[in-house]
């Protein structure tokens, strides 16, 4: 066995923090089976047997937030060893020490001499002198085994009664609910993968809150986190799952991040602490990365347009993309030479039925000349073996060469009927031919972004294939690929925090109206949206619902994106010589479009990289966040909420710039008037010169307009119905009522459709003509 050092790397980690230390922290050794530590925030009580969480206690309450689990092992590294297995005077051995100069605990297991196949740790706990204390833990082996598993802190475990929520960073968040802890149901994922965004979890109880986080040090570790009712824990209690993944070998040493234990931050001051603890608020901004093309994109909705669905030639697109509002993002998918997921990670030249990589090119430029925002999908991370790269590998090369190697054999996924081989980004074939696919497919069609399938998505893998630093480094190996093509504009598949400041943008989260998969793992009304992503990066990437998923325009899914910024996706599915509605989830005729291009434009765009100041549930099923420019209440409620602007529906949102510029939501009644025919999206600006009604969905009705400071029934006001174009219809009669003035809002006049409503005095705003509505300003 390679002899290794001592167990030195946590020493200097604790000797880091020292001066960050609480100096009134208080160690207590007095008890005759726990010993622990305390500031004013909390007390933490450990056993003396073997060193496991006792209690968690919070100061403020003098309550009990959390207990040891059953087994109650503060560590276990796979099958081959346990903090259980050590005990205080035994050959092997658990030791403890307190320095009150650095404000560290010292725990050590070390195991009997001679013995085969031992693991030796050290844990060190850090007190500081605010609401939180570390964790950490170094791992040393001799275990002819590897070690793919180290639960650490375990054993923490809250009572089922006490829970009110938990936190998962599932994007854009999900909150769990009472229900999922009655039903003992049980939820453990991978990180990065899976939906997770960061290494967290957070619980808000009767009795307090606390929060369990990773502290990055600059290398990703695979993790495994979440929330259980099996195993360790006993009836009516949860305990928090959280274990690394190193693949520790024989005569190896790991060491792990630090794990933060945050108290009495509830769930937002959690979130933001995460933040904070790592770093995320100097990461570049999204205005510095995206440039000139940020103002153009946020306002811009995003509609995929899908060449395999639409069976379109690239030449016959020019009808579609001036039909579009300006500016539109063009998501183009499923071009390749035998269509999606096919042949990558060559992605041109396109499949000929479409068109030449010319004529490509020619129809991005058209869209790119008319104001569009264009990006193409690709996907750099699974390789077709029927695709002309692996079907002609330069000798040696094979398969397996390059192939992330798992189990002993390369790593074989298939993705419906499709089939190909994950790659290791390390290989520097694999590198170099990604990194031309990228050159290749920026370079021939002159796109403004580029898309990267599953890059963001991918759950972590071991991977023995030789080029691979580590045999946990493959994900950190695509985190390279996208630092390396930050530039390109890059968007990706889901996402996590290690990705930010690299990519500019994440698609794919849960939703309230999706496939059901929330539901099948937490149970029906065991879950809810909460806005983790925004709080914590969204003036770091634009976050959107899924670029490839149905995402029905639901009012659900239409609130969630309110409520958290996340962006809607629209799929336009047209066939040969149509552009309109197909009954298949898109067409330029459909409401759903105008209700998405709408709230894209006017609403999602005035907030678009802000965070939100405040979260907060004003009962139960309706919420309230607010950011520094918009506040948005959704009514998750199954009746409707009076608002002083309207009645909104059941399960719909009320949008508000804080200024009074803008109000946008989904109502029955508006400006107290009950609206014709049921549900209407408006959306009303404001500004010195009048009020502007946009209304996407809903019948014919009479609209009611609050009247303006300074306007009453002697006002000689003008009510101007204005085309797509921006050109003046007609000018509308209107009365004049206890609420303002009302007229009549018709979708249709002379034949011409109508896209708002201006109300102004006409000697402060001249009516304007020619104007096209859509041309970016």
């Amino acid at each position: 066995m390679r002899r290794s050092a001592p167990l030195l790397t946590l020493l200097a980690f604790a000797t880091v923090l020292s001066s960050c230390a609480s100096s009134a922290s208080v160690f207590d050794d007095s008890a005759a089976d726990s010993f622990s530590v305390a500031n004013d925030h909390y007390r933490v009580m450990f056993r003396k047997s073997d060193g496991a969480i006792a209690e968690i206690t919070d100061a403020a309450t003098g309550q009990m937030l959390a207990r040891g689990a059953r087994d109650g092992c503060l560590w276990r590294a796979s099958d081959q060893a346990s903090s259980c297995a050590f005990r205080a005077g035994s050959a092997d051995a658990f030791t403890y020490s307190w320095s009150e100069a650095s404000q560290t605990l010292t725990m050590d297991y070390t195991p009997s001499a001679g013995k085969p196949a031992a693991v030796k740790a050290r844990v060190i706990v850090v007190v500081h002198d605010d609401a939180f204390l570390d964790f950490a833990i170094e791992i040393e082996s001799s275990s002819a085994t590897p070690i793919d598993d180290i639960a650490f802190p375990g054993g923490i475990a809250l009572r089922d009664a006490d829970v009110k929520r938990a936190l998962l960073p599932l994007i854009p968040g999900l909150v769990l609910r009472p229900g999922f802890f009655d039903a003992s149901r049980s939820y453990v994922a991978k990180y990065p993968g899976e939906g997770m965004f960061a290494d967290f979890v957070a619980f808000e109880t009767t009795v307090g809150s606390l929060a369990l986080y990773e502290i990055s040090d600059g290398t990703l570790h695979p993790a495994w986190l979440g929330i259980a009712h099996e195993g360790e824990s006993v009836a009516g209690e949860a305990v928090i799952r959280h274990s690394f993944a190193p693949r520790l070998a024989n005569g190896r040493r790991w060491a792990s991040p630090r794990m933060r234990l945050r108290i009495g931050a509830g769930l937002v001051g959690s979130v933001l602490a995460w933040r904070n603890d790592n770093g995320i608020a100097a990461i570049t901004p999204l205005e510095t990365r995206a440039g000139v093309l940020l103002p153009r994109l946020v306002r811009a909705p995003f509609l995929k347009l899908d060449m395999q669905e639409m069976r379109r030639a690239f030449v016959e697109f020019e009808p579609v993309i001036r039909a579009l509002a300006v500016p539109s993002v063009l998501h183009f998918t499923g071009y390749g030479i035998r269509g999606f997921d096919e042949d990558y990670p060559d992605f041109l030249p396109p499949n000929p039925a479409h068109g030449t990589t010319e004529e490509f090119a020619t129809l991005v430029a058209s869209a790119k000349g008319l104001g569009h925002i264009t990006i193409p999908y690709t996907n750099p991370t699974w390789w077709d073996d029927e695709g002309p790269t692996l079907g002609s590998l330069p000798s040696p090369l094979t398969i397996p060469a390059i192939a992330v190697i798992d189990d002993g054999a390369p790593r074989w996924e298939t993705y419906g009927v499709r089939g190909g081989y994950a790659v290791s980004p390390w290989h520097p074939f694999v590198t170099k031919r990604v990194d031309e696919a990228v050159t290749e497919v920026i370079e021939s069609l002159g796109c403004d972004m580029l898309f990267e399938d599953q890059i963001g998505a991918r759950p972590w893998l071991f991977d023995a294939n030789p080029a691979a630093p580590s045999p946990t480094s493959y994900i950190d190996g695509w985190v390279d690929h996208a630092r390396r093509h930050a530039s390109a504009m890059l968007g990706t598949e889901s996402g996590f925090d290690r990705l930010l400041g690299y990519e500019l943008a994440f698609f794919g989260c849960i939703t309230p109206d999706g496939d059901g998969w929330a539901t099948e793992r937490f149970g029906e009304g065991n879950w809810e949206i909460f806005p983790f992503v925004a709080l914590a990066a969204r003036d770091k990437a634009l976050f959107y619902f899924h670029n490839m998923g149905a995402n029905p325009v639901t009012t659900a899914n239409l609130t969630m994106s309110l409520a958290t910024g996340q962006f809607p996706v629209f799929p336009l599915y047209n066939p040969p010589g149509s552009i309109f509605n197909t009954g298949r989830g898109g067409g330029l005729d459909r409401d759903d479009l105008r209700v998405v291009s709408l709230l894209q434009r006017y609403v999602l765009s005035r907030y678009a990289t802000e965070r939100p100041t405040a979260f907060t549930w004003v009962t139960p099923h309706v919420t309230k966040t607010r950011f520094p420019s918009v506040e948005i209440v959704a009514n998750g409620d199954d009746t409707p909420l009076d608002m002083p602007e309207g009645s909104v529906v059941p399960g719909g949102a009320i949008a508000r710039a804080l200024d009074g510029s803008m109000v946008a939501g989904l109502f029955t009644t508006w400006s107290g008037v009950r609206l014709a025919n049921g549900e209407h999206w408006i959306i009303e600006e404001r500004d010195a010169q009048g009020v502007t009604i946009r209304k996407p969905s809903g019948a014919d009705t009479a609209i009611v307009i609050r009247p303006l400071a300074g306007w009453s029934a002697s006002t000689q006001l003008e009510v101007r119905a204005i085309d797509a174009r921006g050109e003046l219809v007609r000018t509308l009669p209107f009365s004049w009522t206890t609420y303002g003035p009302l007229f009549a809002a018709a979708r249709w006049i002379d034949g011409r459709e109508i896209t708002e409503w201006r109300v102004v005095d006409p000697t402060k705003s001249p009516r304007r003509r020619g104007a096209r509505a859509g041309v970016p300003n």
